[in-house]
């Protein structure tokens, strides 16, 4: 079977489809959302749209519900169905915040708030981070996972 084509998404289609939707249901828990991952840029015909969700301060429901939440408001755009992750101050959420779009933002302070406590803990985490790929590339007999 023959790989099909990547395309390339209209970002500002996504990004103003997302937003209706999200306007749409003001009762989410969620004060900003990144656009990051493959729709930045050319991807799958079938790949889906990475969405990083930044929770409302004092979000205490579970991940998953809150991700669900935002998948049921969305439709597909284009065919490509949405993909939403709570953000966290993790690696991921570091590399989503950094090199992902802002696209929705709904209390401003509260989303540069959780964005320099995500930076603030990624540069503390980055160092342990690179150590801990270094350990398992040795752990892997110098063998990378793109081997």
């Amino acid at each position: 079977m023959a790989l099909r084509p990547l395309v390339r998404l209209d970002r500002a289609s996504v990004v103003a489809h997302v937003n209706s939707g999200l306007e749409k249901a003001p009762g989410l828990a969620i004060c900003g959302a990144f656009l990051f991952g493959s729709s930045l840029g050319e991807c799958r015909p079938e790949s889906d749209i990475d969405l990083g969700l930044v929770p409302a301060p004092g979000f205490a429901g579970p991940d998953w519900g809150l991700e669900a939440e935002v998948e049921a408001v969305l439709r597909p755009f284009e065919g490509h169905p949405p993909d939403a992750s709570v953000l966290r101050p993790s690696p991921f959420g570091f590399e989503a915040v950094t090199a992902g779009q802002l696209i929705h933002v709904r209390d401003e302070a509260a989303v540069w708030d959780f964005v320099l406590g995500v930076c603030r803990r990624g540069a503390e985490m980055h160092w342990r981070y690179l150590q801990a790929l270094r350990l398992a590339t040795l752990d892997l007999g110098g063998a990378t996972a793109h081997e």
